[in-house]
């Protein structure tokens, strides 16, 4: 009953509060991640039926190619918000198997090249000769592979580059993304 008991019971109903926070963001976020789901695969069928639409003019089907790109780049947000807020509540499995990395870096560097190309940056791409196998999930590594060489272009000025490195010693795979970008902040 004293000041520093009113102190902790203070702290703890803060905690509380802010645990109840965090859960009800979670739960928000996985509740508009799948309601979101619906509209744009109805969006998709939509655009994808229109495009097909015999004698339609070039403009026309310029647009409606911009918003399918647009609509799957919007599904792609939607699905990695779900999966986000799965994995904060702990129930996002994992699909493990084992992996050539060569392979999923090769991937995200065709889609990393169009991006840095538009962006003026070049981008650099360094695997070793011999595989760099690893258990993972393949899908969730090349999301975090697109991310990380998205904001390495993002934030690297026009004329800069962008060198992205995989290796294997010691019985461990790394891969490093750098930058000529402005970086991360010290205290960050």
């Amino acid at each position: 009953k004293d000041e520093l008991g009113r102190l902790a019971e203070t702290l703890n109903q803060m905690m509380a509060r802010l645990e109840r926070s965090f859960t009800a963001l979670r739960r928000f976020t996985a509740d508009a991640s799948h309601e979101l789901k619906t509209p744009l695969t109805v969006l998709r069928a939509g655009v994808e039926r229109a495009v097909t639409t015999p004698n339609l003019p070039q403009e026309t089907l310029a647009v409606l190619e911009e918003t399918l790109q647009e609509v799957n780049r919007m599904t792609e947000l939607v699905d990695a918000l779900l999966m986000l807020a799965r994995a904060d509540e702990g129930i996002a499995p994992l699909h493990r198997e084992r992996v050539d990395l060569r392979a999923i870096v090769a991937e995200a560097h065709e889609t990393g090249e169009l991006l840095a190309e538009s962006a003026g940056v070049e981008m650099q791409v360094v695997t070793p000769a011999e595989p760099v196998v690893v258990d993972v999930d393949r899908s969730r590594i090349r999301q975090l592979i697109l991310n990380l060489l998205t904001n390495a272009v993002k934030y690297t000025p026009r004329g800069g580059s962008v060198r992205v490195q995989l290796g294997q010693a010691d019985g461990r795979a790394s891969l490093s993304v750098a930058d000529t970008g402005i970086g991360i902040a010290p205290g960050d």
